[in-house]
C-alpha cells in the first residue's frame, strides 16, 4: 500500500482540506444524508477500496444491464413505486439532462415552474428547448417560492398546445410540497408527460404521514437524489418512471449519453444499500427523527425573533417535516450571518443560507443529540445577537419574470462581452445567473436584466451571499 508521507499530504489542498474538516467535530445539517458517514454500513466503509472495480464478468454493466444492477433496480422500482427505476452516478443533474432530452428529442417547448435548478435550463439548451416557464407563488413571511398554481398551468396548456411536456421542481429546497397530484391530472388531460425534479424527496415514500412521493402521485419521470436525504453517497440518484407516456428506448439512449461510461461501483452500491436501508428501516428510523425534532423545538419556546417553517400552514401544499428552515429576519440577523455564527461559535454546518433564512437538512443519521444541538444553538445565537430591524434591511427577489430578447440556445451561443453588474441594466444576459444555493435562476440566457435585478444581485453579494454566472469584480456577461 502507497505511503502518504507530510510532503505529500502537504501538496494536496484539497484532500487536506477534508481531512481538518472531518476533524473538526462540527455538527454536519448539510448533505449527503449519512453525515459524515454516521448512517452508512460498517461493512460497506471497510471494503470501499476493494469494491471500486469496473465490468467484468458477473458485475454488469449500468448503460446494458442483465444482471445484478438490473435486478438491483428492479428492486428499487419496487421500493420506490415505481414502474422502472434506473440508477444514476452523476447525480439528479444527469436524469434531468436525460429526460428532458428524452421527451423533447426535436426541440420544441417545456412548460416549466421557475423554480427550477439551473440543471434544467442546461437540459433546454442542449436540447435546443424553449422554455414556457409559470412563476409560482411565494410565501411572504419567508420570501420563498411555494408551487405553481395549477388553474394557470391549465390555461397555458390550452393556449398553447405546441408545449410538449410540463416541469416541476417538488419539494423545494426550502421542504415546501405542493400540490403535485393536481398538477399532474392537469397535465395529463392535455397528454403532456409530467417530470419531477424531486431531488430533495427521495424520503418521502418511507415515512409515515409524511407528504406523498411524486411517483406515486403519476409523474411520468421522477428524478430524487438519493445522497440528500438517504444514507447514500454524493451524485448517487434514483430516476423513476411511469411508463405509459415514456419512450422507454429513447430516455436509455438519453441516460447512457449523460453518464459516464466507467460508472462507479461504489456509487451504484450505495443506492442498493440506501433502498434496502430506507425499505426495512425507513419508516421506524423516520419517526423517530421526527420525535427528535418535536423535543428539541421546545428549546425555542416562544422565541419570537426565529420563525420556523415547519409549523406554519402553507396554502395548498405540504411541508417535509425533515427539512429544518429558520427565518431569521425578526431578529435582524441575514440568514448568510448566522450560518456563519453557528459554524464558528457552535461547530454546526448548515446546509445552505439565503438573504433571509438558513435550512438544515435532517435525516435518518442524526441523532437526538445533534437535533437538540442544533435548537439549543440557534436560541443562544438570537439571544446573543438580536438587533432592531431596520425598514429596508433586506430587499426581496424580484416576483416578476424578466422580458425575453432572445431565444435561450441563440443568447448561449450568442458573442458576449463582460460588464459592471451596476451597468448591465436593459442589457441582454448571456450565462444562467443564480444565487448558489439554492441554484434558482434569478436571468437565464437572453432575458433582459432589470434594475430590480440588479439591486437583488448586489444585496446578496452585499451581505455575504454567493452569485453564480457573477465574476471575480462583479462582472456579468451580457450579449455583445
Amino acid at each position: 500500500m502507497t505511503e502518504f508521507d507530510t510532503s505529500m499530504k502537504n501538496s494536496c489542498p484539497l484532500y487536506s482540506f477534508l481531512i481538518k474538516y472531518a476533524h473538526s467535530n462540527v455538527i454536519p445539517f448539510h448533505m449527503p444524508g449519512h453525515k459524515m458517514g454516521k448512517g452508512l454500513l460498517e461493512e460497506f466503509l471497510s471494503n470501499i477500496s476493494r469494491i471500486d472495480i469496473t465490468e467484468i464478468p458477473g458485475s454488469d454493466n449500468l448503460h446494458y444491464p442483465e444482471g445484478v444492477i438490473n435486478e438491483a433496480q428492479q428492486l428499487a422500482a419496487k421500493a420506490f413505486g415505481a414502474d422502472l427505476t434506473f440508477f444514476l452516478v452523476n447525480g439528479s443533474t444527469a436524469g434531468i439532462l436525460a429526460a428532458v432530452n428524452a421527451v423533447c428529442p426535436k426541440g420544441g417547448k417545456i412548460l416549466a415552474a421557475r423554480d427550477c435548478h439551473r440543471s434544467f435550463i442546461n437540459a433546454a439548451i442542449i436540447a435546443g428547448i424553449e422554455p414556457v416557464f409559470l412563476l409560482p407563488r411565494i410565501n411572504e413571511e419567508f420570501n420563498i417560492s411555494t408551487f405553481i398554481d395549477s388553474c394557470e398551468l391549465e390555461e397555458v396548456l390550452r393556449k398553447d398546445s405546441s408545449i410538449q411536456a410540463v416541469f416541476v421542481t417538488r419539494p423545494s429546497y426550502y421542504g415546501i410540497c405542493g400540490d403535485i397530484e393536481r398538477v399532474i391530472e392537469t397535465a395529463h388531460r392535455y397528454n403532456k408527460p409530467v417530470i419531477v425534479d424531486e431531488a430533495h424527496g427521495a424520503h418521502l415514500r418511507f415515512g409515515r404521514n409524511f407528504p406523498r412521493s411524486s411517483v406515486e402521485m403519476g409523474a411520468d419521470i421522477t428524478i430524487q437524489s438519493a445522497h440528500k436525504t438517504l444514507p447514500a453517497l454524493t451524485q448517487a440518484a434514483y430516476l423513476h418512471v411511469n411508463t405509459g407516456r415514456i419512450d422507454v428506448t429513447g430516455l436509455r439512449a438519453a441516460l447512457s449519453m449523460f453518464q459516464s461510461t466507467s460508472p462507479s461501483y461504489i456509487l451504484m452500491a450505495s443506492l442498493d444499500i440506501a433502498r434496502a436501508v430506507m425499505e426495512i428501516q425507513g419508516e421506524r428510523k423516520l419517526a423517530l427523527l421526527i420525535e427528535y425534532i418535536h423535543e428539541a423545538r421546545r428549546h425555542l419556546g416562544n422565541n419570537r425573533f426565529i420563525k420556523e417553517l415547519g409549523p406554519v400552514k402553507i396554502p395548498e401544499c405540504d411541508t417535509d417535516p425533515t427539512r429544518l428552515v429558520f427565518n431569521m429576519a425578526p431578529a435582524g440577523i441575514t440568514g448568510f450571518e448566522t450560518e456563519r455564527i453557528l459554524r464558528s461559535k457552535y461547530g454546526v454546518q448548515v446546509e445552505m443560507s439565503d438573504l433571509f433564512n438558513i435550512v438544515c437538512i435532517a435525516t435518518i443519521s442524526d441523532t437526538r443529540q445533534d437535533i437538540g444541538y442544533l435548537y439549543k444553538s440557534l436560541d443562544e445565537v438570537v439571544q446573543k445577537h438580536v438587533r432592531p430591524v431596520k425598514a429596508d434591511f433586506l430587499c426581496k427577489p424580484p416576483g416578476i419574470l424578466p422580458e425575453k430578447a432572445a431565444g435561450l440556445k441563440e443568447a448561449w451561443l450568442a458573442d458576449y462581452k463582460a460588464v459592471d453588474v451596476e451597468e448591465s441594466v436593459g442589457k441582454v444576459c448571456h450565462d444562467i445567473i443564480t444565487p448558489y444555493p439554492p441554484g434558482i435562476p434569478l436571468l437565464c440566457p437572453g432575458e433582459t436584466i432589470t434594475e430590480e435585478i440588479v439591486r437583488y444581485i448586489t444585496e446578496v453579494l452585499d451581505a455575504g451571499g454567493k452569485v453564480n454566472g457573477i465574476a471575480p469584480g462583479g462582472k456579468i456577461n451580457v450579449l455583445a
